[in-house]
């Protein structure tokens, strides 16, 4: 229902957004498939999965355990009327031997996804790509499970700064070289997040359950909102120990404002008891449901065990295990997540470039519509090379041959198309001197030659000479081959 309402939200919005070529940067709660649509409005930019529940993934995969109840199966075999009573318990294997890692692997993961969007909150060069975090989920959680600290950020690693600290069990010294890959294997399929989305962001979408964590038992210090952390225990600790009147009363004193009324004082009081009401009333709730839960399982265990198995004949049984194999397969096949399927199709299908690979977090962009391979910058979803194509009017150049340009070709002579390109590509307002007089030069066909400074723009005129040329352009760079030469030949030496 949310995701529907979004997405009607978006259509309204979408027009003024387009207007103002405007663009935005969705936080996904909860649905972590929502981009599978999201991603195809033309105004969104980026999709964020919200780290509570990619975390809640995570926790469901390590986990031992799941009961699966069926009771009350009526099989009419022949003239026999059977009533069998089921308690399935299935217990998953692949990942039951890592249960125990549960709290070190949830305390790296996301002690490095805090890490990595307050990084990129304080704009600070070393900000890593999706890449470079998942990087380091994996092997550094690995090596930091070896007792070796080296490739740790010391934001999330205690041990990095702290030699004399030991390493808490359990660990993977004692494991061989064959387990570690397991392991290893384990970590890439449970961090892994639906593709075009990230993880280094700032964004979430549950700062209320995080601010208002009186209890830390969830993270600790170093892998929370580190940044406010001091003011929000010390706050924590009063409310738990004086009561909410007595921190915001320090929170008062503190900003240097006026105390409260009396009727302020009547507010809080009553904000305060009703608060505590509810606290009591949930737990009361959570109390009763799980008596529930306790008798319905006893009761089924009952019954089960009351069954006499033996009254059952052979027909009858052959009858029962067809019934309960085409169960098992419809639940497992509910088990196994479409996506994983999906991502795979869709990887083989998409359109992938050569130069993928030098573009940071290549996956984890929203594509150009119209090229697929360029990270989206206009509101009517293309990259700034599409962009100039379609307000040039030439939709041959686009590699989806589907997408229709709104605009329509513009008459602008030769001039006027090298500044638009200028602008609109690379976002210069004006060119350096000569760099215009090269490029007419050669797109009227002149045999050119240019003499230019290191570092004065060559490069340019190259690439706007490509983009508006039709056909193949070949650039030969004897500078760049020498210095190739030179470094093959420092290597042999």
């Amino acid at each position: 229902m949310e995701h529907a309402i979004l997405i009607a939200l978006l259509e309204q919005i979408t027009p003024l957004l387009e207007a103002s070529d405007l663009l935005l940067e969705v936080c996904i709660d909860g649905d972590l498939d929502s981009n599978k649509t999201l991603a195809n409005v033309s105004v969104v930019t980026e999709i964020y999965a919200d780290l509570k529940h990619v975390s809640k993934n995570i926790r469901k995969n390590l986990c031992i355990v799941y009961y699966i109840n069926y009771y009350h199966m009526i099989f009419i075999i022949i003239s026999n009327l059977l009533i069998f009573f089921i308690h399935l318990v299935i217990v998953k294997k692949q990942y039951a031997r890592y249960h125990s890692f549960e709290q070190h692997i949830m305390r790296y993961f996301n002690g490095c996804v805090f890490a990595a969007g307050l990084k990129k909150k304080n704009n600070e060069p070393d900000t890593p790509t999706n890449e470079e975090l998942r990087h380091i989920q994996v092997e550094g959680l690995i090596q930091h499970l070896l007792d070796n600290h080296d490739a740790c950020w010391k934001e999330v690693c205690w041990y990095k700064e702290n030699e004399e600290l030991q390493l808490q069990s359990p660990t993977l010294q004692s494991f061989t070289k064959a387990e570690i890959e397991e392991f290893r294997k384990m970590l890439l399929t449970i961090f892994k997040i639906p593709i075009q989305q990230s993880l280094v962001t700032q964004y979430r979408t549950t700062y209320n359950e995080a601010f208002n964590r009186k209890i830390l038992r969830f993270l600790d210090k170093r892998i929370d909102f580190w940044a406010s952390y001091k003011a929000r225990h010390a706050l924590a600790v009063i409310d738990n120990n004086e009561g909410l009147y007595c921190m915001m009363k320090t929170v008062r004193e503190a900003s240097q404002s006026h105390d409260f009324s009396s009727h302020d004082q009547n507010n809080i009081a009553k904000f305060a008891g009703e608060r505590q009401k509810q606290l009591n009333c949930n737990r009361n709730s959570i109390a009763k449901r799980n008596q529930e839960r306790a008798a319905n399982y006893a009761n089924q265990h009952q019954e089960l065990q009351g069954f006499d198995f033996s009254q059952v004949s052979l027909l009858s049984w052959i009858f029962i295990a067809s019934f309960l194999y085409l169960m098992f397969c419809t639940f497992i096949q509910e088990l196994i997540p479409y996506k994983c399927k999906a991502e795979e199709r869709i990887r083989a299908n998409t359109f992938y470039p050569s130069f993928a690979k030098l573009i940071p977090d290549f996956d984890a962009v929203i594509k150009c519509q119209g090229c697929y391979s360029f990270r989206k910058k206009t509101a009517a979803g293309l990259c700034s090379l599409c962009s100039f194509y379609s307000l040039m009017g030439w939709g041959k150049c686009l590699l989806n041959k589907s997408y229709v340009p709104s605009s329509k070709q513009n008459p602008l002579d030769l001039k006027e198309t090298i500044l638009l390109a200028s602008k609109q590509v690379f976002g210069y307002d004006q060119l350096r001197e000569g760099q215009l007089e090269a490029v007419e030069a050669y797109l009227n066909g002149k045999d050119t030659l240019v003499s230019i400074k290191t570092g004065g723009g060559k490069t340019f005129c190259y690439v706007v000479c490509a983009l508006l040329s039709e056909g193949i352009t070949i650039v030969v760079s004897p500078l760049k081959a020498l210095m190739e030469d030179q470094k093959v030949n420092i290597t042999l030496s």
